[in-house]
This record gives structure tokens, sequence and C-alpha cells, in this order.
């Protein structure tokens, strides 16, 4: 929590520096102007009532401005797109953090994930399941914006199917580098609870 904090405080500053010192250099010269008009001490509204709604407007106006520039924030972070594909109630393969360009095509990105995954056909089932965005730290530091879903398959892929029958049961991981498919194939354990 800490980090997404400075990680917003952070990206505030590099792109809304001007405007954060104007609202504070026009804060700082308001209490200024006004320090000197308060001096009545019997008048309850303008001792007690009145900076208590002062205040609670200003911190409204802060915690409105801060939620905004969170958004912008995660808007601008880079988005990753993760998907498992599952068959038979188990992850068969997987594909984490390629890169995703917009939104709006995560379904189709990731039945062409797939397909390139397979080396061709998936038989995809009517089960798909999207997890909701979240903001996660990488290796290096940064921030990016992580997507995810799962596809539920009718039909064991070719590649699978070939594996499975060399190495037994597993999950086939595929981690995108660059721009090519890094291939794992992670041991399942079987219905007894040992693995193969």
């Amino acid at each position: 929590m800490i980090w997404k904090f400075r990680q917003i405080v952070r990206f505030t500053l590099v792109n809304q520096l001007t405007s954060g010192v104007i609202c504070f250099v026009g804060l700082a010269c308001a209490i200024a102007l006004l320090r000197p008009f308060s001096t009545e001490m019997n008048n309850l509204w303008s001792n007690r009532l009145q900076p208590v709604f002062e205040l609670t407007t200003l911190m409204f106006a802060f915690l409105i401005w801060f939620s905004n520039q969170r958004s912008r924030w995660e808007e601008s972070l880079p988005k990753r797109l993760s998907v498992t594909y599952v068959f038979d109630g188990r992850p068969v393969m997987r594909c984490e953090r390629a890169t995703l360009i917009d939104e709006s095509d995560i379904r189709a990105m990731a039945q062409q994930m797939g397909a390139q995954m397979a080396g061709g056909r998936l038989a995809f089932g009517p089960v798909v399941n999207i997890v909701a965005p979240s903001v996660e730290r990488i290796e290096d530091g940064a921030a990016i914006r992580c997507y995810g879903m799962s596809f539920h398959l009718t039909e064991l892929p070719d590649c699978i199917r070939e594996l499975s029958s060399t190495q037994g049961q597993g999950v086939l991981v595929r981690r995108v580098v660059g721009h090519e498919f890094v291939d794992n194939y992670l041991p399942c354990p079987t219905n007894n609870g040992h693995g193969t």
C-alpha cells in the first residue's frame, strides 16, 4: 500500500508539478491573508463550525484529487495479460504477462495466444473467467497493470497430448520474453497426490 502511494506521488510530481505548486502557493497566500480577519472570539460559527466545514471540504477535495491521480496513474501503467487454459478442471497451458496494447482486445488476444501456444486450433468451451485488473510490482521495482483470464477447453490441445505422453501430466507454461515464447513444462501431481 505504501509502495502504491509512493508511485502515485512520483507520478503526480512528474505530471502535475506546476498545478500542484500553484495550488499550494495559493493556499498559503489565502491562509496568510485571512489570518488577521479571524478576531471574533465569541462567534460560534466563525470560531468552531466554519473551520470544521472548511477543513472537511478541503479533505474531501484532496481525496477526490488523489483518487483521480490514482486512476490516471493506473491507466498510464504498461498493461500485461496472463491467460490460463483449463481442461477437465486443471490448467494445461498458461501464458504470463504478455504485452497488452488495449483492454478492448483482451479476449481476441488471449484466444490468439492460445492458438499460437498450441500450434494450431483450440476448442474453447463457453466458460471464460476474467480477473479484475490489479497493479503489481515487477523485478526492477516498476509497476504494471495486470489483466488475467482463463478459458475452459473442451479438448486437450495436441501439443499437450504429446508432452503428457512423454513427460507425464503437467502444465505448459509459456512466458513471453520480448516477442518469443519460452517453454517450461511443470509437472502436475496425479490424483493420489504424488508427483510423476
